[in-house]
């Protein structure tokens, strides 16, 4: 009976079915039923803001009680119910007031939110035109919220992408760069590449576009923003798609002329709108204890009231005789006659009728004016933090922007904050500084720029530097995944071997020619990040960066020869550069024969087509070439503190807030790292946990 109670109360969620899109880029397109591509992030609209703008300020148990108050004072004065001393208007209008300015706050907010989506949703986008008529390579300009599915969008260096998109052809050949830091804070370049047939783009150029058929399935609306599934059909062949083919709407397209890309999900089913709420209704933390203070006054006022009428009765009880002069017992002979005639003509309550009566003449323990007060209070506090000179921003050109006024009520309720390190304690800008090899420790200058100026190897480990990585120059320098590789380039151009172009080939480095057969990515599990390269000799060598735990799983017998004093050395030379605080990186490289090259290029562009179980076929096929690696030396690369962060988070201890730092670096680099910001001081007592292998199960 209970199961089947439970299956009977239990709602299932039908998941939504794959979507399917048929395009023919330069023709009409079916929308079916999907939604137009309009945000909306306000709260109110002229319908329901006065019910729902009224439901939050009833929210407010002071309001509710004088609410209450008014209701017993309408009793009190216009029934013979029981007495109330004081007239409702001079509650009731007072509260009305109160209400309508609280009311009138939440409506100039909302108002702003309702220009910042107009102004984004009328922002003009650009696509290729679906008149069947136009010319190839005719564009149309769109509001952004009429973009919808099978819309061929066009965009242009540093334009941000106005919906989610499948990225079909780029100025750059196989590739294109994007910054998503208006979705997740990181300002370094992602490589996107557009869907291939044959190593060849479906698009070969917006002008050829026309009548092209496309079509595609791919993962109902999610909110995950690092993976996509699908596949794209065009010319009889399918095309398996994933995330390196998926733009996210909100990202911005860098260091690409031009870039064509299908619309697939638009509005509120993007990533960046399913990663988003609507404005909550909440209660800020003050309201909240202001709340719990209200109801303990009121249970306060419950037991005096009851305490005042109780005593009241037990004193009317042995003085009623006395009492004609209010009424009772004026009938008396000795009353005089005008009393009786007034006494007459007035109402008379019960003694039990004084609890109300009582409560009434009570209510000022809760001040009308309390949420005023607290209202005026956080606009003053928010309009310090607006003018705040300390919290502007000169670089960039930004003041601090309170959105609410209780903002700083709920700053000053936060009891711990958690936070990473790189970025954020750190400038994110990094240098480098150091480098392990042969047994040594250089620093960047003139004896390292020695060796690196004939074959040794030191060179080797500066080749790598230059060229095992994703960068790409530009008129300001050069722009990265991550500010680690920018790093190890801006280093190596320092030392002599300078990188200078990038084509869908390869790189140009210090005037030679490196043809890069592969690149096997970075990412958080994997820890290092490979490239198949050819060099100027002829020969095809594997070059690895990683991790040291990691890079030093895939040596082999010999992979420390190279290194004066083998991995013990290596080791101590690590323990130095964490000891100051500098990152660190393994790096190594291995000749690669034509016979296990080729066999790896085979299962690498397999893998890279398969439709099922990608992600396994690419680590099963990185796994042929990346084992015995010779280990060539290691990196330190200086990340330095962001300005005052030892001050703010000494003030931050002071007022006993807590804070969590997360980090990958190594133990000591950790250690030396969070001393200089004084997260940890002289007299706190340091604990280290081991990390132990887990046991096998049995």
């Amino acid at each position: 009976m209970g199961a089947t109670l439970d299956k009977f109360m239990t709602i299932e969620e039908v998941p939504e079915e794959w979507r399917s899109l048929d395009v023919t880029v330069g023709g009409p397109i079916d929308s079916k039923d999907f939604c137009d591509n309009g945000i909306r992030t306000y709260k109110y609209n002229l319908l329901n803001f006065f019910p729902k703008s009224m439901f939050e300020q009833m929210r407010r148990t002071a309001n509710q009680y004088f609410l209450l108050i008014c209701i017993m004072m309408f009793l009190g004065t216009y029934t013979t119910w029981f007495y109330s001393p004081l007239t409702p208007w001079s509650t009731f209008l007072p509260l009305m007031v109160i209400l309508l300015l609280t009311m009138a706050k939440e409506g100039f907010e909302d108002v702003k939110r309702h220009n910042s989506d107009k102004q984004c949703n009328n922002t003009p986008a650009t696509i290729l035109s679906v008149d069947p008529g136009d010319a190839p390579g005719t564009v149309q300009t769109l509001r952004r919220k009429d973009l919808r599915p099978g819309h061929v969008v066009v965009i242009g260096d540093r334009e941000e992408i106005p919906a989610d998109l499948i990225l079909l052809w780029s100025s750059e050949g196989p590739q294109a760069y994007v910054e998503t830091s208006n979705i997740d804070g990181e300002t370094n370049l992602k490589i996107k590449k557009p869907a291939l047939i044959d190593d060849e783009p479906i698009i070969q150029s917006p002008e050829t576009a026309k009548n092209t058929q496309l079509g595609s399935t791919f993962e109902p609306p999610c909110g995950r923003v690092h993976t996509f599934e699908g596949t794209l059909k065009a010319n009889e062949q399918s095309i398996p798609l994933d995330a390196t083919q998926f733009l996210l709407r909100g990202s911005t397209l860098r260091n690409t002329k031009k870039a064509l890309g299908v619309v697939a999900y638009t509005g509120r089913d993007t990533r960046l709108v399913r990663n988003s709420r609507d404005v909550p209704s909440k209660l800020s933390e003050l309201e909240r204890v202001v709340n719990m203070m209200v109801y303990f006054i009121l249970f306060a006022m419950i037991i005096i009231t009851t305490i005042s009428m109780i005593a009241y009765v037990v004193w009317f009880s042995g003085h009623k005789a006395h009492l004609w002069y209010m009424c009772y017992r004026y009938n008396s002979a000795d009353v005089p006659a005008l009393f009786r005639e007034n006494c007459e003509s007035s109402d008379n309550y019960a003694p039990g009728s004084t609890w109300p009566t009582f409560f009434i003449l009570y209510n000022n323990f809760v001040p009308i004016s309390l949420y005023v007060t607290i209202e005026m209070i956080n606009y003053v506090q928010a309009s310090y933090i607006d003018n705040d000179l300390e919290m502007y921003d000169d670089e960039d050109d930004v003041p601090a922007l309170a959105r609410t006024s209780n903002m700083n009520a709920d700053l000053g309720m936060i009891a711990h904050i958690f936070s990473d390190k790189t970025g954020t304690l750190t400038r994110n800008i990094m240098e480098f500084k150091k480098c392990a090899c042969a047994g040594q420790i250089y620093e960047k200058g003139a004896t390292l720029r020695g060796k690196v100026a004939s074959p040794s190897v030191e060179r080797d480990l500066v080749e790598i530097m230059a060229v095992c990585h994703t960068v790409v120059p530009d008129e300001d320098g050069y722009q990265a995944e991550s500010p680690d590789e920018e790093a190890l380039v801006k280093g190596a151009a320092e030392l002599g071997m300078k990188f200078t172009a990038r084509s869908t080939e390869g790189v140009e480095v210090d005037g030679k020619r490196y043809l890069v057969l592969a690149t096997i990515p970075f990412n958080s599990t994997r820890k290092r990040m490979s490239a198949l390269v050819q060099g100027p000799d002829g020969k095809a060598r594997i070059l690895c960066k990683g991790a040291d735990n990691i890079m030093f799983g895939l040596t082999g017998k010999d992979s420390f020869k190279r290194f004066a004093g083998g991995r013990p050395a290596l080791d101590d030379c690590l323990q130095q550069f964490s000891r100051v605080g500098l990152r660190t990186l393994v790096l190594g490289r291995r000749d690669v024969s034509r016979s296990e090259k080729d066999k790896f290029l085979k299962a690498w562009r397999a893998a890279e087509t398969a439709t099922e179980d990608r992600k396994g076929k690419l680590a099963e096929a990185a796994a042929l070439i990346e084992r015995d690696f010779e280990i060539v030396g290691a990196t330190a690369i200086e990340d330095r503190l962001q300005d005052g962060v030892p001050e703010t988070i000494h003030e931050l201890a002071k007022a006993e807030i807590k804070l969590w730092v997360l980090t990958g670096d190594k133990v000591e680099t950790a250690i030396n790292i969070a001393k200089s910001a004084k997260l940890l001081t002289d007299d706190m007592f340091l604990v280290k946990l081991p990390v132990r292998a887990p046991r096998p199960c049995l």
